[in-house]
């Protein structure tokens, strides 16, 4: 077998996280990934049509059939690109893996991929929307009644106030509870009962991670972020999933709600559904010095693993975070004590909590002050296949500002799996 090329992470955008209290209809998912994907191309030598693929991952995908194709030609690529979608829960991590393979083993050079959410409306607006177009078929010859469903759509959803973001929002019930969410919150229920994560515990990281959040705000430490531009002339620059962004101490914040003390899980524990989207570009060391690419870090292959809560011999013994790190360490021959920051996905508390209770012996997870140092999605928001990369792009940018050496990713899915993928900070030019 020949030997696997190097996996470049060259450059990478997202736009805001918004959550249903605060989203404001008005991109499609298409658009949204319209929307990053120039951000991340431009400044580049190259054009679109230097692509060799894209790779489109989302969880709905808003009525579009093919986002990866549509967006291709919407960017204006050859008609000849390779262009994939795909759906489900873990769709992002399996489009990082795919554009990685495709690299690493001299398929493609230069790979655009990402992930794209959306919130559906639920089915009571949804049902107005249809009765609402069918009228508008019939009586819209005039321009007034065209432009009416646009501000039909902006009023689905309360609208953030651009003057103070600390402002509080009203959270509707126009929105779909996505199935990955209700999953998401019955296997952190059963991780919790199973690993005695108590709800204090799990309220006080859901705490932590949102003073993270505020403080990278504050400090303009979260990377890559593209703003949304609005047509009423508003914009939304940075995501507005968390706690009121007033100046907030790194040892105090306020709680946000009661919690009901005969509930395992309160709801400030679950990353709450959230929209957004993120692309990157990786490329191979041929596309990086054909077109002088400058070079975040390196990925490895991405290991996947499966765990049954039923049968968790190995992290009932072990000191890794999961199987897929343990397997990922033991190919690329490190311990956990030479990875100098992590990112690991959010979708409850109890997923980091329980990393934290198995590894007491490494310093960064038992204090876990090299854990998602910017916040994760319990601040953010959870838009699934989007953060899985924004969780990639963050690291780099954490490995880069701090001059670290190695980082890793992992997130468990609601489904039993597992992921972890290894990222190297990139000192030098590619030569």
């Amino acid at each position: 077998m020949s030997e696997l090329k190097t996996v470049y992470l060259v450059d990478g955008s997202r736009t805001p996280f918004l959550t249903q209290a605060t989203t404001v209809q008005g991109y499609s998912a298409l658009n949204l990934a319209l929307h990053v994907s120039h951000s991340v191309l431009l400044g580049h030598s190259f054009h679109a049509q230097g692509l060799d693929a894209i790779i489109t991952a989302s969880t709905a995908c808003d009525g579009n059939v093919d986002l990866a194709r549509e967006l291709g030609q919407r960017l204006g690529c050859l008609a000849n690109i390779s262009t994939i979608s795909q759906t489900g829960d873990a769709a992002g991590l399996q489009a990082l893996e795919l554009a990685s393979q495709q690299i690493a083993l001299d398929q493609k050079q230069l790979v655009l991929v990402g992930g794209v959410d959306v919130l559906q409306l639920s089915g009571e607006k949804m049902g107005a929307l249809t009765s609402w177009s069918q009228q508008w078929k019939k009586d819209s010859q005039s321009l007034t009644q065209k432009i009416r469903l646009p501000a039909f759509l902006q009023r689905t959803k309360s609208k953030p106030s651009t003057d103070n973001i600390s402002t509080t929002h009203t959270t509707t019930h126009a929105l779909l509870e996505p199935n990955w969410l209700v999953k998401n919150k019955q296997w952190a229920e059963e991780k919790a009962i199973r690993h005695v994560i108590t709800q204090d515990r799990m309220n006080e990281y859901a705490q932590l991670s949102r003073r993270r959040l505020q403080y990278s705000q504050r400090n303009s430490l979260i990377a890559a972020l593209s703003p949304l531009f609005y047509r009423d002339g508003h914009v939304i620059s940075r995501d507005m999933g968390g706690l009121t962004t007033d100046m907030v101490t790194l040892s105090t914040t306020a709680t946000t709600k009661e919690i009901d003390p005969s509930n395992v899980l309160s709801d400030d524990c679950i990353a709450p559904a959230a929209e957004g989207a993120a692309m990157l570009l990786l490329a191979s060391k041929e596309s990086v010095i054909r077109y002088q690419l400058p070079v975040l870090a390196t990925l490895s292959l991405p290991c996947w693993s499966h765990v049954s809560l039923a049968n968790n011999k190995l992290l009932a013994s072990g000191h890794y975070v999961n199987q897929a790190v343990h397997d990922l360490l033991a190919d690329e021959r490190l311990a956990m004590d030479e990875i100098d920051y992590w990112e690991c996905n959010e979708a409850s508390a109890v997923d980091v909590l329980v990393a934290q209770q198995q590894c007491q012996e490494d310093d960064a997870f038992a204090l876990l002050h090299r854990v998602n140092v910017d916040g994760g999605v319990l601040a953010l928001g959870n838009a699934p296949t989007a953060n899985s990369m924004r969780m990639l792009l963050q690291l780099a940018h954490t490995l880069k500002r701090s001059d670290a050496e190695r980082g890793i990713v992992t997130a468990t899915i609601s489904d039993g799996r597992e992921f972890a993928l290894l990222l190297q900070h990139s000192h030098e030019l590619v030569k």
